[in-house]
């Protein structure tokens, strides 16, 4: 006895297959914006692991610690790194995981920043420099988090 699937059964399978598709892969536009997000992580970590002490000149900082502005470097590039691995290769459950940490990192860094000024002496050059630094952090995170949510529906 042969069993045939029918026509119905094979347009369901790849409707499966599709959506199975669709779900391992990124959409351009989120490609894009996490592009950009690695260009400010690589823009960031350069300052602050290169060049820190014009950093410091440039943003006024209280406490000058060029070790803590280097390892801050080294942070934000790996972000920057991983993320751009997020864009090229990985399954999803890989990419949606480095996506969370991102997601997390760049909520807890807007908020901290900005918290920061309850217990942080400023500059007003500091206060400007801080103050646009927590912005593009949580735009940056606000962006990233309606594309993650629209790839994960």
């Amino acid at each position: 006895m042969c069993n045939f699937i029918t026509k119905k059964e094979v347009q369901y399978f790849k409707l499966k297959l599709k959506v199975l598709y669709n779900m391992a892969e990124i959409s351009k536009e989120f490609k894009i914006v996490l592009t950009i997000n690695a260009l400010a992580a690589f823009i960031y970590g350069f300052m602050f692991l290169v060049i820190p002490d014009i950093y410091h000149e440039i943003s006024d900082e209280p406490y000058p610690n060029v070790h803590l502005l280097r390892l801050w470097g080294v942070t934000i590039t790996l972000l920057g790194i991983f993320t751009l691995i997020v864009v090229k290769r990985g399954d999803w459950e890989s990419r949606k995981l480095i996506i969370q940490l991102a997601l997390a990192w760049l909520l807890l860094v807007g908020v901290l920043s900005l918290i920061s000024f309850a217990y942080v002496k400023r500059s007003p050059i500091n206060v400007a420099s801080t103050i646009s630094d927590a912005i593009v952090t949580l735009a940056f995170f606000v962006i990233d988090l309606y594309f993650y949510q629209r790839e994960t529906k």
